[in-house]
């Protein structure tokens, strides 16, 4: 059965495409909540609490005594402008004129083939930015791009900075790849630290190349290893294995990107671990801003109460397709408005050379 031009065209059936779970991001390789736990907000400019965390307790009153008068905890309201970009596809009029066959169903069934296509082809772009944004929040603390638009893997060159404000250096961790050096100390007292600053519990790390070396042939670790079948046959693969001092290991291997000149750049380098706690929404939110995108393909409206209408509010990622005239054609846009962010102060810990000695 043929379908009309709004049904292949409209931003409905397109912008569907590009947000369908099932040509999502990869998430196997990180806690999904870093892609998942989204937020829709208005627009490209936004806003996030900044939320420090206290062991204060309340006072003692008593039983028949007026209640006391609180300190407020020391929240900061933080504006912040979303990352948004945007890009089209042109198609002549030969599959305009497809598309808009009603008679032969397979040449349309054909022109919308290539259309979905295309989407697909541009969704994972845009997929790629998402998942790089997220990328270089946990393996750089900051997220780059370049005057022209490019996201690079350094701040080498950068013309804007996202930056989280990550706890860096070598406190309390350092000289793993010394046999003796008692890493099972140093995590426990990262990770009394981490809570004692933050109120949150790391659980998770990320961690480099090198890694699964210096942990296997640690004096402290060999019994243990050997000792459990599970953590003999993970650290045999090359895997830290997960619960492995309470915690859970995720490989930097697959946290990397393709930079502008078509070069893969890992943003966890192989003596690197990137401390953090389990995303959720006590430290962590995906915000996405919305885009106004229309609704109408090519018809023009009557009046300016009628041309409103014509558009509409669509958050994330949105596609839509407009007809053009000179030439005759179509021309397909497809976005997205977002911003990975982390809402307490240092609750990133990255460590970049485990190597260094301990400060």
């Amino acid at each position: 059965m043929a379908k009309s031009i709004a049904e292949i065209l409209g931003y409905e059936t397109l912008t569907r495409a590009v947000q369908d779970p099932r040509n999502g991001l990869p998430t196997a390789n990180l806690p999904a909540g870093f892609f998942n736990l989204t937020v829709p907000v208005a627009g490209q400019v936004s806003s996030y609490m900044k939320t420090p965390t206290t062991r204060e307790t309340a006072k003692l009153t008593g039983y028949e005594s007026p209640s006391r008068e609180g300190n407020p905890v020391g929240m900061t309201k933080v504006p912040v402008t979303l990352i948004h970009a945007k890009e089209h596809r042109n198609y002549g009029a030969i599959l305009l004129t497809q598309i808009n066959n009603m008679e032969d169903t397979r040449a349309q069934r054909m022109a919308e083939q290539e259309i979905g296509r295309q989407t697909l082809e541009l969704r994972r772009k845009f997929s790629n930015l998402r998942r790089n944004a997220v990328y270089s929040m946990l393996g750089l603390g900051h997220i780059y791009f370049n005057s022209n638009g490019d996201l690079l893997h350094s701040s080498s060159g950068n013309a804007v900075d996202v930056s989280y404000s990550p706890v860096t250096g070598n406190a309390n961790i350092g000289t793993w790849n010394t046999t003796s050096a008692d890493i099972a100390g140093q995590l426990w007292a990262i990770k009394q630290a981490y809570n004692q600053d933050h109120g949150l519990n790391i659980t998770d790390v990320i961690y480099g190349k090198n890694i699964v070396n210096y942990l296997a042939l640690n004096d402290s670790f060999k019994s243990l290893i050997n000792g459990n079948q599970g953590f003999a046959a993970s650290f045999g693969a090359n895997k830290v294995p997960n619960g492995f001092q309470d915690l859970t290991w995720w490989s930097g291997h697959d946290i990397w990107m393709e930079d502008k000149d078509g070069t893969n750049r890992l943003l966890i380098g192989n003596n690197q671990v990137t401390f953090l706690a389990q995303p959720s929404p006590e430290w962590y939110e995906m915000q996405e801003g919305s885009y106004i995108v229309p609704t109408d393909i090519g018809n023009v409206a009557g009046d300016a109460q009628a041309a409103l209408s014509n558009f509409n509010e669509v958050n994330g990622m949105f596609s839509y397709a407009t007809i053009t005239n000179d030439p005759p054609g179509i021309k397909q846009v497809v976005g997205d408005t977002f911003l990975p962010v982390a809402k307490v102060p240092g609750s990133l810990r990255i460590c970049t050379d485990v190597t260094a000695a301990a400060s």
